[in-house]
């Protein structure tokens, strides 16, 4: 069945997103930011910006990687920054600012290796920052997401025999014991009689931690019709405190509804 879910949190390891600097440049940018002028800052540790970040979401990997061509009729479109092999040592992309404090452009080099085979266009892209873009994507996702809530439960008093067994494997090891007045399932250990209540599922128990919830269809209306807090709070006779909760509790159904059914329409 499934589970009660809650919303993310930044404590949550959903994404992971690879730094493209070590641990020590890290800490040497977060001492030399206060004092550095921004050009001095980013000329200072300008080698970072082309390259890719690492951003790993439910055991994928995705690499962001924004500093390149967008020009598609141009020969460099879509390819990495290098070095040529050749004198003077020069590179793809150079960086341009047209005037102190403007954001930095990246523009492309003539090929000095195979000048005749395609275009160079001298195309101009915004630099941008791979790391900051896909701190973005981790928090854009973080405030989109449930999780599944996972209490943790215990099942024995100290000292007893069964002390790292739970109904979820061994369950000839307790008896039911009813139903609380949330419908979550009551177990009892039948070595040292502890009883635990265990989370009931969403199908169990619409109404977990919730009061009034006979508001929540007129509630829902008023929201998508755009009536203002302060009408609403008249109209249903309830608390400031009591609005948000409705309305946390009613984003989280819709992030709910969402992970379940509406993003397998895609496929």
């Amino acid at each position: 069945m499934a589970k009660l879910k809650r919303l993310t949190d930044k404590n949550d390891d959903i994404f992971k997103v690879n730094a493209p600097v070590s641990e020590e440049e890290r800490l040497e940018r977060e001492k030399v930011y206060a004092f550095l002028p921004n050009n001095r800052f980013a000329t200072k540790f300008r080698n970072a910006l082309f390259e890719p970040v690492i951003v790993k979401y439910k055991d994928q990997e995705y690499k962001i990687q924004m500093n390149s061509c967008i020009n598609p009729y141009c020969k460099n479109y879509g390819l990495p920054q290098m070095q040529y092999e050749v004198k003077g040592k020069p590179k793809r992309y150079k960086s341009v600012s047209a005037q102190l404090g403007a954001q930095t452009r990246l523009v492309c080099n003539p090929e000095p290796v195979k000048p005749t085979i395609g275009n160079v266009l001298s195309c101009g892209n915004y630099a941008m920052s791979n790391w900051a873009i896909a701190e973005e994507i981790k928090r854009l996702g973080m405030v989109n997401s449930v999780l599944p809530i996972e209490p943790e439960y215990q099942f024995h008093k100290e000292g007893c025999d069964n002390q790292d067994l739970t109904p979820f494997i061994q369950k000839e090891v307790f008896r039911r014991c009813g139903k609380s007045s949330s419908n979550s399932q009551k177990y009892q250990c039948k070595s040292c009689k502890k009883i635990t209540n265990v989370l009931p599922s969403s199908k169990e128990s619409t109404t977990y931690h919730q009061q009034r919830n006979d508001i929540l269809p007129l509630f829902a209306a008023l929201i998508t019709n755009r009536t203002p807090v302060n009408r609403v709070i008249e109209i249903l006779d309830i608390g400031a405190q009591t609005y948000y909760h409705k309305l946390e509790w009613l984003y989280r159904k819709c992030l709910e509804l969402q992970e379940r059914h509406e993003t397998k329409l895609k496929n």
